[in-house]
């Protein structure tokens, strides 16, 4: 690793190298990857090598939690089984100003910026939702000798797993889910970038 490449350089170069794992099957489209013990640990080891080089700035800038905009797969050892599930959600953000809505969010149009301005003075504690769907993408994993399975979202980071003999993929995705009771209603304000706002 050159002393002057960032963090973020390092893992772009071993995504270059190293993804898709080679030597593994995929599941379908999805960035879902399995395999034998000796094969993943032999992955599992360049991506050790790239997240020793990451650590001082995990450790220092990001409180120790990998950041999500590092991409870094998620590995997973004695794998029996594992669901897939997809459900539509819904990013949510709070504002107390009109501006900070509009740096996080996107423009909306000059109609909906004095509406959202005059709802939020008629009152010190209103504040402005925003929500945006999103199509959700979990995997439920069973690992030998755990009671309950690993939940995690997989499909920007990508997923490895050291699998059993046996081992078995059940796709859920296509099973409708009842849709989830949702507060708000009437909105205030929409934009192009998929953000509905709502007052509360």
């Amino acid at each position: 690793m050159s002393t002057n490449e960032l963090p973020g350089q390092r893992l772009a170069r071993w995504r270059a190298e190293h993804w898709p794992p080679k030597g593994l099957t995929q599941y379908g489209e999805l960035p879902i990857y399995y395999g034998g013990h000796d094969d993943v640990a032999a992955f599992g080891e360049t991506l050790a090598e790239a997240m020793l080089a990451a650590a001082p700035h995990i450790y220092d800038e990001c409180r120790g939690a990998t950041p999500r905009w590092m991409h870094v797969p998620k590995l997973f050892h004695d794998v029996e089984r594992v669901n897939l599930a997809q459900a539509v959600a819904k990013a949510s953000r709070r504002f107390g100003a009109v501006t900070a809505l509009v740096a996080k969010c996107g423009a909306f149009g000059d109609a909906e910026v004095e509406r959202l301005g005059v709802w939020l003075a008629g009152g010190d504690s209103r504040e402005l939702v925003a929500h945006r769907p999103f199509v959700d993408l979990r995997a439920y994993i069973f690992c030998r000798g755990q009671s309950r399975p690993a939940r995690t979202r997989y499909y920007e980071s990508g997923l490895v797993l050291a699998v059993r003999e046996g081992f078995l993929i059940q796709d859920h995705r296509a099973a409708v889910r009842r849709q989830r009771a949702d507060a708000s209603a009437s909105p205030l304000a929409t934009n192009a970038a998929g953000w509905v706002v709502f007052g509360r």
